[in-house]
């Protein structure tokens, strides 16, 4: 068990150097390295490649798929990211009233409630970010579906309380997909996978002005989509009794969305991510640590990922972990066939995530 905690650390150094830069907020879900799938992973920092074995293996790697057993049902699974709390509130009626174009006017309500919020974001960019899943998993097939948003937005109003002008800028992109997955057993070692999914890219871009006389100019609101067939390919492989080793390429296809509208054609290149568990059944302890898009594709960095998790009793699960800059924890309860989850960052306001699991 030293041996496997000596490589695990030897591995971070590697995911520190490897996850230094910082990723490209808005092209992170492309290369799924935004908020990633279900509460054991966000709970465990996502590190997930080398452990996930239930449903959420259709999304981290297929190759999971051939430990999992009978009938899992993971109804739900949503997790969300807010950099500034305070604004939440705020939110669906600033979306509401950005929503209206040229053709229309703006009223000094609507006016003064959006100079409000510019004022109290302080012309900072709020990062949004938001994830999904539904699906089961019967014996080694999975089906289900999953999206992963990432949004940037800014409010600013020159002159604070007494602008005449509000200057709106966002975007919006999400990457999601509905899929199948199969794993095989390949010996006592070696477990591959596959999921083939329907991939989905939508993208909004917003840019207006809002001006105190009620006009709007506007630059840019424009929204597409698009989508394709690609597919991950992923392996497991037990190199110790309670060491594993787990490796995915995902969209490796290299599907292409084209936006007219936006005038613009998206590649979404294959990414690879790595990751390593150790378990001790004994004492109920699992430790990993991943690397994420080891390849730096889809103009993002790598990210670096450590997981812990405890089995406290058969009823009750714990998890810490570490994700790029963020810390993490968790904790699932299990009663008969229903399992309910939560995880969270040390702040609940940067990152939360709650899911539903039926296991029979």
């Amino acid at each position: 068990m030293h041996q496997h905690i000596k490589l695990l650390c030897l591995i971070a150094v590697v995911c520190v150097a490897a996850g230094a830069a910082h990723a490209d907020f808005a092209d992170r879900s492309l290369s799924n390295t935004s908020i990633g799938i279900g509460t054991r992973a966000m709970g465990m920092g996502d590190a997930s490649v080398a452990v996930a074995d239930d449903v959420t293996a259709l999304y981290w790697n297929p190759a999971g798929l051939a430990a999992n057993d009978g009938l899992k049902c993971h109804t739900i699974s949503i997790g969300g990211a807010i950099d500034n709390i305070d604004v939440i509130d705020d939110l669906g009626e600033v979306a509401d009233i950005i929503d209206l174009d040229a053709t229309e006017t703006i009223s000094a309500a609507d006016f003064d409630y959006l100079r409000n919020v510019a004022v109290k974001t302080g012309g900072n960019a709020i990062e949004l970010q938001f994830s999904f899943m539904t699906g089961f998993a019967y014996d080694r097939v999975a089906l289900g579906g999953y999206v992963q948003s990432s949004g940037l937005g800014r409010l600013d109003a020159p002159g604070g309380l007494t602008a005449t002008q509000v200057n709106a800028d966002g975007y919006v992109n999400s990457f999601g997909a509905v899929g199948i997955g199969y794993g095989w057993n390949i010996n006592e070692r070696t477990q591959v996978g596959v999921a083939v999914k329907q991939a989905a890219l939508t993208r909004t871009e917003i840019s207006k002005t809002f001006h105190s006389n009620g006009t709007i100019v506007e630059t840019s609101d424009n929204t597409d989509d698009d989508n394709t067939l690609t597919g991950d390919v992923g392996i497991r492989y037990r190199a110790e009794e309670n060491l594993v080793f787990g490796m995915v390429l995902r969209n490796a296809t290299s599907p292409k969305f084209n936006l007219p509208d936006l005038g613009t054609r998206v590649e979404v290149h294959p990414s690879l991510h790595i990751g390593l568990a150790a378990t001790d059944p004994a004492r109920g302890w699992t430790f990993a640590a991943d690397i994420h898009n080891l390849t730096s594709t889809n103009d993002t960095s790598a990210t670096f990922h450590l997981g812990l998790e405890k089995v406290m009793s058969k009823h009750w699960t714990v998890r810490a972990g570490f994700r790029d800059s963020d810390f993490t924890w968790g904790v699932s309860g299990t009663l008969g066939p229903v399992s309910l989850a939560v995880a969270s960052a040390l702040d609940p306001d940067d990152m939360f995530a709650a899911s539903f699991t039926m296991a029979f």
